[in-house]
């Protein structure tokens, strides 16, 4: 089971996931919002939508119209287990909702999407998660560990670098740099492809 594209999706579906992208755009984010967020109710691992949902959240945020305080206080009061099932999305969802910087709320989100193999729904949690706490350790070390699964090599080497300069002394962030820089140097030797060692070392 992968992510589900906006293609996969019914027709009337994708007809209202491209009137919520013109909303959108247009600055129409109260439309955008409720239009994606009604799809992600139907179809949760649609990965188009749920990016278009919060980019609406954060433009909304920039135009100075936030979540009130009881949104937040209610989205935080909101926790579920992660499982694999669908009501617990639906849950996740309406963390997020209440509160879309929650980070329990895109933490549970990325566990949950791993739990039902949806590899880019996962990745867009952990991304989220970074931008929202770029300073956190456990979360910088999550999704580099999925960069370098996904062979996103310099994507992992730009979060780590990032790292390294605020705590350049810190003994787990130094662990963390060695290893993208060996799975750096790895795909730029391909050490791990075909042809013997004497090979790698003549090229």
């Amino acid at each position: 089971m992968a992510d589900i594209s906006v293609n996969e999706l019914s027709d009337s579906a994708q007809k209202l996931a491209v009137h919520a992208r013109n909303a959108q755009r247009q600055g129409n984010w109260d439309y955008a919002l409720n239009v994606s967020g009604e799809l992600l109710r139907i179809e949760p691992g649609c990965i188009a939508v749920r990016k278009l949902h919060r980019e609406a959240h954060l433009q909304k945020q920039k135009s100075g119209r936030k979540s009130s305080l009881w949104r937040k206080v209610k989205g935080g009061l909101l926790q579920v287990r992660p499982t694999s099932g669908d009501d617990d999305i639906a849950k996740v969802d309406s963390v997020l909702q209440a509160d879309p910087d929650s980070r329990s709320g895109w933490r549970q989100l990325a566990e949950i999407a791993r739990l039902k193999n949806w590899p880019e729904t996962e990745l867009f949690a952990w991304q989220e998660l970074g931008s929202l706490e770029p300073k956190n350790l456990a979360s910088a070390t999550a999704l580099t560990d999925l960069y370098l699964a996904k062979g996103m090599q310099a994507e992992a080497g730009m979060l780590v670098g990032r790292l390294i300069k605020s705590r350049p002394r810190d003994p787990a962030v130094i662990e963390l740099h060695r290893k993208v820089t060996v799975a750096q140097t790895l795909k730029k030797g391909n050490w791990e492809g075909d042809g013997t060692f004497r090979d790698k070392l003549r090229d």
